[in-house]
């Protein structure tokens, strides 16, 4: 098994310092639980690999059971302290506290939790609403005989089988660049795509058109020193891994990814969702530009494409950031960057709102009505 990257490594150890799970690394990137604890314990963080009360200082750990044994809910005591349902769950597991709280779920309790799912809300959501662990949801899931939603994926897995709309080449540009296909050894293949909770309402058109039933995740991470919050949309789905793998998505492609050919009518909106997952539109006194960063074989594929629409004659580069390689190219200037913009914007039907505003700003003079949206 090859080695994790070096960036992998340091997100791996992020999530783990802002109290993210090993299953739930895991999950998030793709890598096996023991490449986790692995790459954890070789840290050097103390109780790695295990739940221990390690971690927490003695002083948050005094205060979530000072704020347990008040009686403030789970949602109130994650809040205050900083900490996460797994984190707080342990501290008070290991205190001898009753995880439930109140003893037993009542029968009230009971009923309401399987109408909750149902309505969408997933088990910690409606563990902190009812005042219970979200394992105590999923018990009685199970002994209700629901199937848990995640495994279920959605009511049109064959959305990616062709690629024949714009939607649909719009969306395998963006999971090109901003999705991760993943599980595929471990027998548990997803997609995930993660954003910036800013831009958490662009999941919801795929959670649409996929008719998904997990629901969007929302939460937080760190990054560069500091809890910032993110969205997620997951599939576990064999049959969409598998489709999106024939058009090219694969795990780990960010330097292996080619670009899709397609129709010529489609490739506008392939390449905006690259550019919308990818890129970035900047514009200043001095002009307009598209800056955009991926595979070699993408980034010049961007540019043959692009001199075909405009007749730029931009060139790419290579870049680095760390141990990390990548590809870059910026098309700037007064006249032909706002004829490609136009290309790729203009009478979109899916596209990033802000990255459209802008887009919409340069070529118009002001920004269109996302009425699409």
């Amino acid at each position: 098994m090859r080695p994790a990257p070096q960036e992998d490594h340091d997100r791996i150890i992020n999530l783990y310092k802002g109290g993210m799970t090993r299953p739930a690394i895991a999950q998030e990137t793709g890598w096996s639980q023991g490449t986790v604890s692995n790459i954890i314990k070789a840290s050097g963080i103390v109780g790695a690999g295990r739940v221990t009360g390690t971690r927490t200082s003695p002083e948050t750990e005094a205060q979530v059971m000072a704020l347990y044994e008040q009686g403030v809910t789970w949602r109130e005591i994650q809040r205050i302290t900083g900490r996460t349902e797994h984190t707080v769950s342990a501290i008070i597991k290991r205190n001898g506290g009753d995880l439930v709280r109140r003893g037993e779920i009542t029968d009230a309790t009971r009923a309401c939790i399987p109408v909750m799912y149902e309505q969408g809300m997933d088990a910690p959501a409606i563990g902190r609403t009812l005042n219970c662990h979200s394992s105590s949801v999923y018990n009685v899931l199970r002994n209700a005989g629901m199937d848990r939603r995640e495994r279920l994926a959605g009511d049109n897995l064959t959305y990616f089988d062709y690629i024949n709309t714009p939607d649909k080449a719009y969306w395998l540009g963006f999971i090109g660049a901003d999705g991760c296909v993943t599980g595929l050894d471990s027998g548990n293949p997803r997609l995930v795509i993660k954003l910036a909770r800013k831009d958490r309402e662009h999941l919801t058109i795929l959670h649409r058109a996929l008719q998904a039933r997990r629901p969007i995740r929302d939460f937080e991470e760190m990054s560069k020193g500091r809890k910032r919050p993110y969205s997620a949309l997951t599939i576990y789905s064999g049959h969409v891994t598998e489709a999106l793998g024939r058009h090219g998505v694969t795990p780990r492609k960010t330097n292996t990814l080619d670009p899709w050919a397609g129709p010529a009518t489609l490739m506008p909106h392939y390449w905006r969702g690259l550019i919308d997952g990818d890129g970035s539109i900047t514009i200043s006194s001095k002009g307009v530009w598209i800056s955009f960063v991926g595979s070699e074989a993408v980034v010049r594929g961007f540019l043959a494409w692009a001199h075909e629409v405009c007749g730029t004659r931009a060139t790419s580069r290579q870049g680095h950031q760390g141990n990390k390689r990548y590809w870059v190219t910026q098309v700037g200037g007064t006249r032909r960057v706002l004829e490609l913009l136009a290309v790729l914007y203009d009478d979109a039907p899916t596209a990033l709102t802000r990255k459209k505003a802008l887009a919409d700003l340069a070529v118009h003079g002001t920004p269109l009505q996302p009425t699409m949206f």
